[in-house]
């Protein structure tokens, strides 16, 4: 209850305070009690705001009477009755009864929105009362209704029993009378503002107020269907952050989210909220989430919506299939299996050697399909999606062969000679090592010895013969091939020494001989007298017009500071050098010419920064700054402390752009600037950056010297971007010995920008795309692995991050053009990789028999303008940051040529003994190689032989000739040059050892008699023709077509014959000399009649030889 304050008045203050004293002391008896303070009633409707009054029945023995009762609107200066005023005329209507203060008003209008007060007035002296606080009374058009449930009995999604209550947002008087509609049906039995019903999940309840059913209450309802969303909308990358967010419709609204994650055919809770976030996301929360959305009315699940968060390659495995032993010829097939999502799009195989990688080939499996030992290694495997990459553990491949052909070496090399000793040693590659070594010799069927090494310590002739070795492993067993070993005797020995040592020194002095004498006739045919070069041009002749282009410049400085400096210019003369004085340099310059008059020209004053004590210092002339930030420029200022006795005084001290004008006093910079000037720092600060504040500021000094402003130079210029264009700059730190990996580097990171931000600037690093929140400073330290990617950005300025840093990718080796590569023609490499920062370097190399080659740095690019077939061969290339490096791929380069030339070897070499084997061997190069071999003997046109060799097995003198083979494949043939083979007997070396040096000293004679003839037919006159002849001389026109043959014959029968040929002369015969000369003729007359009819040969000779008789 409520009761209402009494309100007397009166003509006199003391009156007053008495009977405030009397009604305080009576108040309990003085009031008015309002049912309700607060009513709402329809536009239209009528209301009733009741009240009871009381007061005291007498006061000092005077019985109190109520003289008067009314209602009052409370915004009236003086109170009125509501009957008198005009608006509420006929509308108001008071209660009779004793102690009822109520009224009702009709009819009422959204203007009779007031607060409304009840006012007696007795007998008693300043008896008037008002009562407080009265009632506000609120008319409404519509009555603003909602349906409150107060009590609700809830299974699963339905609701048993729900008791529903009609409530008005302002109070509507308890006398109203309401409808309520269920599924927008009436319910005819309910008119109060209270509804007890069950309440099923799709039903809807609303209510209205009796008369003002189009003004009904939204209807109630259960949670409809609940959606899910999530932000950010598109790719969700591990590590990231995801908002989900729950949306359901319900009235009354959705008091209670719960979220689930379906797993294992039931879903599990994961927590409460509108929204749920997972501020770090992982692989393991992708899946299938819902909401159910709960009010007091039931509850409701969404539908799922599935979670699909990307993640780069994790860490691969490689298994090797068929597992245990892997043995050479077999194949073996490696997997590389990685998790990743998406899914790994790219695996690249890489074998590890010399600290690097070799890249092997491409695909989830790489088949090694006929293992060879030289596959034997450590592989890896990286695995590759649009997010990253990864690269798995070493697996060793350990390729078991057995022994290869094993080779036998001899020691001592060389002759062995009888009674020494003699090593043999066997040599095999074998996986596992060999265990067994066994020597054997040919047509021999037991073992001579076992071991690596076979030892014979009396070497003698019977140990002759050919010896091999056979080597064993657990894979298997391998003979080498034979080795002949031959004991040498120590004449043979003898004889070679001895014949090496005669023939030497007889070459040597021919040798000597014959360049001597060259030497002379190349110094006789030159000329004696050279040519006088007494008249070349003097070193110092120029042309005069040369001359004249050449000037000096002379420059005079002066000691005195007066007096000017100035140059003189004239003709080129020679410089006489003085070492003059140092001189100091003045502010003034003048030049002078050769005239007497002096013009100055280009007088510079000179001002010097910080002159005489006047000095701005800025500490720094560049600054960038970002949109929407604020900056700092700074300056450091000092002026002389007084100038000519007066004191100095700064009077202000202001920045500018330009004119000189207070930046202040400028409109776009308005709140925006402020000045803080601590003794002589003074810095500026400007918010709120814009792009258009990009210019050049200076601080000014104004002082009370006379023309006492200073302004500083350079200024700062200050450019404002709306992003900073950053990157990141790296460099391996210098402590390494964090990381022991091959696959990682300890780094120093650097973010920087194109223009030079702010010291106090914060920055976020990112590392695999998720923020590192431990550093905010422009650079730190870190380990990085080839997979990372590393981008800064400015704090605030997150969108406008850097370009990721990341190693080189793996590079590729392409060629151009494609297809078949032939000689001659023009062939590109290219190695392709991308890499920040960029790859600073590209090396190129080829494989040739396991080893590496480097051909070429610092070009992607490789090119053979003319290919040949030497260059053939595996080409890979490795490409390098200031991080790491990398090998690509190999590819081969297969250069197709027809057959080159052949070349044939005879075997054995040397001397061709009658009834000894022959084999000839014919080698060309050729790419396709060589698919056809033919042997031909001159002058034969059936082919002999076909194959690469052609073996003689008993050679006969029938067999001498000239050979030659023949090579072809599909791109062409070629011939060999014919290789002559000639049959010996024993007696051959034996000839030649003893003829040589007579053949060279017949050689030597010979040339000095012929240059003698020469010298002496140049100087003298020829004697008569006819007394050099015999008698028995033939016809002239014979004799010039007669030439003798000197055949010497020896009494030897195994010794060869040889002859000599040269012009006719007058010959002196001896008798002791067995020398028989031959005529032989040259007549084409008489040949070209002798051979018509006939068949015979015309490249034939015809020799008729005399033998004189003995006397």
């Amino acid at each position: 209850m409520r009761t209402a304050a009494m309100s007397l008045t009166s003509a006199s203050g003391l009156v007053v305070i008495l009977l405030s004293v009397a009604v305080v002391q009576g108040q309990n008896e003085w009031g008015v009690t309002y049912t309700s303070t607060q009513i709402c009633a329809l536009k239209g409707s009528t209301v009733v705001m009741s009240c009871t009054y009381t007061y005291p029945p007498q006061i000092k023995k005077q019985k109190t009477t109520v003289e008067k009762t009314f209602w009052f609107i409370n915004r009236d200066i003086k109170p009125v009755n509501l009957k008198t005023k005009s608006e509420y005329k006929g509308r108001v209507h008071y209660s009779s009864n004793k102690n009822d203060c109520s009224v009702k008003i009709s009819d009422l209008r959204q203007s009779d929105s007031a607060q409304y007060k009840f006012r007696f007035i007795t007998n008693q002296p300043g008896g008037n009362y008002t009562g407080s606080p009265g009632v506000t009374l609120n008319v409404t058009a519509r009555p603003d209704l909602q349906v409150h449930v107060t009590r609700s009995s809830c299974r699963n999604s339905n609701c048993v029993q729900v008791e529903l209550r009609c409530h008005s947002s302002c109070r509507l008087p308890d006398n109203y009378k309401y409808t309520w509609f269920k599924n927008r049906q009436t319910i005819r039995s309910e008119t109060s503002s209270s509804y007890f019903t069950s309440f099923p999940s799709e039903d809807t309840v609303s209510c209205a107020v009796k008369g003002y059913e189009m003004f009904s209450s939204p209807p109630a309802f259960a949670p409809t269907v609940s959606s899910v969303s999530f932000s950010p909308s598109g790719e969700i990358i591990e590590g990231s952050s995801v908002t989900l967010t729950c949306t359901s419709d319900a009235n009354p609204p959705v008091t209670k989210y719960t979220w689930y994650k379906r797993g294992n055919n039931q879903p599990q809770s994961r927590g409460e909220g509108q929204q749920f976030v997972l501020s770090f996301i992982n692989s393991s929360d992708s899946g299938s989430y819902s909401c159910v959305s709960e009010n007091d009315l039931g509850l409701k699940m969404s539908e799922y919506v599935y979670i699909d968060v990307k993640y780069p390659p994790r860490l691969p495995s490689v298994s090797v299939s068929p597992s245990g032993q892997i043995v050479k010829g077999s194949s073996v097939t490696l997997t590389c299996t990685s998790d990743a999502n998406p899914p790994v799009t790219k695996y690249t195989w890489y074998k590890r050697g010399n600290n690097q990688l070799q890249s092997r080939g491409e695909g989830q499996q790489f088949v090694l399909s006929f293992i060879n030992s030289s596959d034997s290694g450590s592989y890896s495997c990286v695995s590759e999606n649009s997010l990253g990459l990864k690269m798995s553990e070493y697996v060793y491949i350990d390729v078991k062969y057995p022994p290869r052909l094993p080779s036998v070496s001899v020691s001592p090399s060389g002759q062995i000679v009888q009674g020494s000793s003699v090593t043999l040693t066997c040599t095999s590659d074998a996986n596992p090592p060999v265990t067994k070594y066994t020597w054997y010799k040919e047509d021999e069927d037991s073992p001579k010895a076992s071991g690596q090494n076979f030892t014979i310590t009396d070497f003698r002739s019977e140990h002759s013969g050919n010896y091999y070795c056979e080597a064993q492993n657990s894979r298997g067993r391998q003979n080498s091939t034979s080795h002949p070993i031959v004991v040498s005797s120590k004449w043979k020995s003898v004889a070679a020494g001895v014949t090496v040592a005669v023939l030497l020194p007889i070459i040597l002095i021919f040798v000597f001989l014959l360049f001597r004498r060259m030497r002379a006739l190349k110094t006789s045919s030159e000329p004696e007298d050279r040519a006088d070069n007494s008249q070349q041009c003097p070193p110092n002749h120029r042309h005069p017009e040369e001359q004249d282009n050449h000037h000096y410049a002379t420059v005079n400085f002066s000691q005195k500071k007066e007096d000017p400096v100035y140059s003189n210019t004239g003709p080129a003369r020679c410089p006489r050098h003085k070492k003059e004085p140092t001189f100091p340099e003045y502010s003034v310059l003048t030049f002078h010419n050769n005239s007497k008059e002096q013009r100055p020209y280009n007088v510079l004053p000179l001002m010097v920064q910080g002159q005489n004590e006047w000095k701005v210092t800025y500490p720094s002339t560049q600054i960038c700054a970002l949109r929407g930030s604020s900056v700092q420029i700074s300056c450091i200022y000092s002026c002389p402390s007084e100038i000519n006795g007066q004191h100095t005084i700064i009077e202000n001290t202001y920045w500018f752009i330009k004119n000189f004008v207070d930046l202040k006093t400028q409109p776009e910079f308005a709140g925006r600037v402020q000045y803080n000037c601590v003794k002589t720092n003074c810095t500026l600060t400007i918010s709120d950056l814009k792009e258009t504040d990009s210019a050049l500021y200076k601080f000014r000094i104004i002082t009370n010297q006379h023309r006492g402003t200073w302004f500083g130079s350079p200024g700062v210029n200050l450019s404002v971007t709306a992003h900073p264009d950053l990157q990141v700059h790296v460099k391996p730190s210098a402590n390494q010995r964090s990381c022991a990996s091959l696959n990682c580097i300890r780094v120093d990171l650097r973010c920087q920008s194109r223009c030079h931000l702010p010291d106090h600037s914060s920055y976020i690093w990112f590392k695999n795309r998720r923020a590192i929140q431990r550093q905010k400073s422009s650079s730190y330290s870190d380990t990085i692995y080839y997979a990372d990617t590393i981008s800064c950005a400015v704090k605030g300025y997150e969108m406008f991050f850097s370009p990721s840093m990341f190693a080189p990718t793996f590079p590729h080796v392409s060629v151009s053009p494609s297809g078949q590569i032939v000689e001659g023609s023009s062939v590109t490499l290219t190695c392709t990789s991308d890499a920040n920062p960029p790859i600073t370097t590209y090396t190129w190399y080829k494989t040739n028999q396991n080893t590496n080659r480097q051909l070429m740095s610092g070009k992607n690019q490789f090119v053979f303008e003319s290919i040949k077939l030497s260059d053939s061969g595996q080409y890979y290339c490795e490409v390098e940051n200031n991080l790491w490096m990398w090998t690509s791929n190999k590819i081969h380069l297969d250069v197709k040529v027809a057959p080159r030339p052949p070349s044939v070897s005879v075997s054995p070499s040397g001397q061709i003994v009658e009834g000894s084997s022959v084999t000839l061997t014919c080698t060309s190069d050729a790419n396709p190689p060589v698919t056809k071999y033919t042997w031909y003997k001159e002058d034969e046109n059936s082919p002999k032989e076909s194959g690469q060799n052609f073996t003689i097995r008993v050679f006969r003198s029938e067999h001498s000739g000239n050979y030659y083979c023949e090579v072809e494949d599909s791109r062409g043939r070629r011939k060999s040059v014919s290789h002559l083979i000639v049959v010996s007997d024993s007696s051959i070396g034996v000839t030649f050892s003893v003829l040589l040096p007579i053949i060279l000293l017949f050689a030597l004679i010979l040339f000095k008699k012929k240059r003698a003839s020469i010298n002496s037919s140049e100087h003298e006159v020829a004697p008569d023709s006819s007394e050099q002849h015999p008698p028995n001389q033939r016809q002239s026109e014979d004799q010039d077509n007669v030439h003798y043959v000197a055949v010497n014959f020896s009494l030897n029968q195994e010794d060869p014959i040889y002859c000599n040929t040269g012009a006719a002369q007058h010959h002196r015969h001896k008798e002791q000399m067995f020398t028989e000369y031959a005529a032989v003729k040259y007549s084409d007359k008489d040949r070209r009649t002798e051979l018509q009819g006939t068949e015979e040969d015309p490249a034939l000779l015809y020799s008729t030889v005399n033998k004189p008789q003995r006397s």
